[in-house]
């Protein structure tokens, strides 16, 4: 299962400059005892492009974190990327799939001769994340702009 939250938080910039802040964080669920190379998946790749992507200012900053499990689950991946403003967001797709290209990774990425399915479980499309937004300024929710 992959979860992801995107919440637009107010940043001190100026109103005509941009809107605010957009902060994403996907929580990642991990096969039983794979939380090691879980890690070490997001880190070869995701972690690798935010490097990038913060060296080259398509992002204000980024987190790779591992929660701890509790008794009757496994941890969990959190991925928290920072984008200055809803504008950057916007692009950050397509300059992250730019960086992915340059990058060069070997598909299908593998770690210790596991795929991303026996690390992280299959992958399911769309309904494997979810996208929150909320506002506290004059911005738009991303997806519900004003007509």
């Amino acid at each position: 299962m992959f979860a992801s939250i995107a919440l637009i938080a107010a940043a001190p910039i100026a109103p005509s400059a941009s809107c605010e802040a957009v902060t994403t964080l996907n929580v990642v669920d991990i096969q039983p005892g794979r939380a090691i190379e879980a890690r070490r998946y997001y880190e070869t790749g995701w972690a690798a492009a935010r490097k990038v992507a913060l060296e080259r200012g398509y992002i204000s900053d980024y987190s790779l974190l591992v929660s701890q499990a509790g008794q009757s689950e496994e941890p969990e991946i959190v991925l928290i990327t920072r984008y200055r403003d809803k504008r950057q967001f916007a692009a950050g797709e397509e300059r992250f799939q730019e960086i992915f290209a340059e990058l060069d990774l070997p598909q299908p990425l593998l770690v210790d001769g596991l795929s991303r399915d026996a690390i992280l479980g299959p992958f399911r499309g769309a309904d494997d994340y979810r996208l929150i937004f909320s506002s506290g300024g004059s911005c738009a929710i991303p997806g519900h702009e004003a007509s």
